[in-house]
């Protein structure tokens, strides 16, 4: 068995994590991937919008996807700041030893993995999937770098037949498109058709979402 996760702020939800989101259930062979928000981030300031509203949009956006794709609300109903090395060790205390649990993360996540909270004992608990980004060039430093020497695999049925504990890169066709672009188009009264599914677009605009951001 295996559980896959697909982390971030999601805010909002936009056409390209729709689109991860559908190409790593297909890419990892899996039956459901979860999308799982971010709840309070430890090291930022509270977001621009209710957990509710994002909550709401990641709904809308995936109701066509049901059948493969749903929510894990963990981070979003826990009090106090979000850390995934916790959320992690209560999935795996929650779904026992044998499940394989996989985490996906963006690449540009992954060149800041080291500011984490306990970040090496996530392993522990689950694997990570690292969705890689076209034109992407890594920053990242020797820290990085040798943790991902030891934990590297290329092989995707490794993270199938264990349980956590290594490290994968996924290539896949990404859309150039950014949560922070979308809240600044809102905010200068700019379109935003196009980068989010349309009835996400009418929620922001019926809720007037990302007007008033700093």
């Amino acid at each position: 068995m295996t559980l896959a996760y697909f982390g971030g702020c999601f805010d909002p939800f936009h056409n390209g994590h729709l689109n991860i989101a559908q190409d790593l259930v297909d890419h990892l062979d899996i039956k459901n991937l979860k999308i799982l928000p971010t709840g309070q981030p430890p090291h930022k300031e509270t977001f621009s919008i209710s957990h509710e509203h994002r909550l709401n949009m990641i709904k809308i956006g995936i109701e066509k996807d049901l059948h493969h794709i749903s929510i894990e609300d963990y981070e979003i109903k826990s009090i106090g700041a979000s850390y995934s090395v916790k959320t992690f060790k209560y999935l795996r205390e929650k779904f026992g030893s044998e499940v394989s649990i996989i985490l996906c993360i963006g690449e540009d996540a992954l060149e800041s993995i080291n500011t984490w909270y306990n970040w090496r004992e996530l392993l522990n608990y689950c694997h990570l999937a690292v969705v890689s980004r076209k034109g992407f060039r890594p920053t990242r430093g020797k820290e990085i770098t040798d943790w991902l020497k030891e934990k590297r695999c290329e092989n995707i049925t490794i993270l199938k037949k264990r349980a956590f504990g290594n490290i994968y890169f996924c290539n896949l066709s990404q859309l150039e498109i950014s949560s922070s672009e979308i809240r600044k188009n809102i905010k200068l009264g700019r379109k935003f058709d196009g980068l989010v599914p349309l009835k996400i677009r009418h929620y922001i605009n019926e809720h007037h979402l990302y007007r008033d951001i700093k």
